[in-house]
């Protein structure tokens, strides 16, 4: 009940033609390779390919897709010598995001791996039918939310990596609107010197408004030249050009230095009592 080409294993090639396509599907039997549509030899298992356009469709035939329905995907399959009928490893999935109907097709993409010592598919990352990407969420609410769980610890859910180690190496966010200039809003820019600088700047500035500095030394220090006003690792305010406090533009009466030390106050009184802190 089957019918078999080639049975005896030769090397012998297999062509159909299309109307236009003299390649439409070509079995190259000397690398057991299949191409549909490739005017050369296929480079892998299953070769698709065409002149533009969708080179790949896949199907879902049900009756109705529901709201969180799996509607089709692509899933990555091993099987080895440590197990005779394999298992899906990773997986990328779309799902319907409403209910379909002839005029609404709302759809989610999803990317599933599988973690260590399971079995088991999970999902990673989602994109919705708003476009927005979730990262361990499967409902994002902003364009890109990212979510992860480390009780009682440390949850470092961002991570941006300048992966060259020359002086000066600066890792930055920036924040822009329509019609601006990169970083013409704001920007926040992290320095590798000195055990990490964190500056903050905003309107195009070329100096950072505000500054965070620590040095590699275990010393708390503060870098004033980039800042004219800069806080140390202890919250400590820092100042290299004085500040005026309220509407006071007096050269004069700015706060540009302070001493600390202590004191010991001497006083005298009769019939009273009182005291000092």
């Amino acid at each position: 009940n089957n019918t078999v080409f080639n049975e005896d294993g030769a090397d012998t090639d297999f062509r159909i033609e299309g109307d236009t396509d003299t390649r439409l599907f070509f079995l190259d039997a000397g690398t057991d390779r299949i191409g549909i549509g490739v005017d050369s030899a296929p480079l892998s298992k299953l070769h698709v390919q065409d002149v533009e356009g969708t080179t790949l469709t896949l199907g879902n035939t049900a009756a109705a897709a529901s709201d969180g329905d799996y509607l089709s995907g692509i899933d990555f399959h091993i099987k080895d010598n440590n197990d005779t009928t394999g298992a899906t490893c990773a997986s990328i999935r779309t799902f319907a995001d409403q209910n379909h109907t002839a005029s609404a097709k709302g759809t989610a993409l999803a990317f599933f791996t599988v973690d260590d010592d399971t079995t088991v598919l999970d999902e990673r990352l989602r994109i919705t039918q708003f476009g927005n990407v979730g990262i361990g969420t499967a409902s994002p609410n902003t364009n890109l939310h990212i979510q992860g769980s480390n009780n009682g610890g440390d949850l470092e859910a961002l991570r941006l990596h300048n992966n060259n180690t020359g002086s000066g190496t600066k890792t930055s966010i920036g924040f822009t609107n329509t019609n601006q200039a990169d970083y013409e809003h704001a920007k926040i820019t992290a320095t590798r010197d000195n055990a990490g600088r964190l500056d903050f700047f905003v309107g195009g500035q070329s100096h950072a408004v505000l500054c965070v500095d620590g040095f590699g030394s275990g010393v708390v220090g503060v870098n004033t030249v980039q800042a004219a006003v800069a806080l140390d690792v202890n919250g400590e305010m820092r100042t290299n050009s004085g500040i005026l406090f309220g509407t006071d533009t007096a050269a004069a009466n700015k706060l540009n230095d302070y001493e600390e030390g202590t004191w010991t106050p001497a006083y005298s009184a009769s019939n009273a009592t009182f005291g000092y802190h």
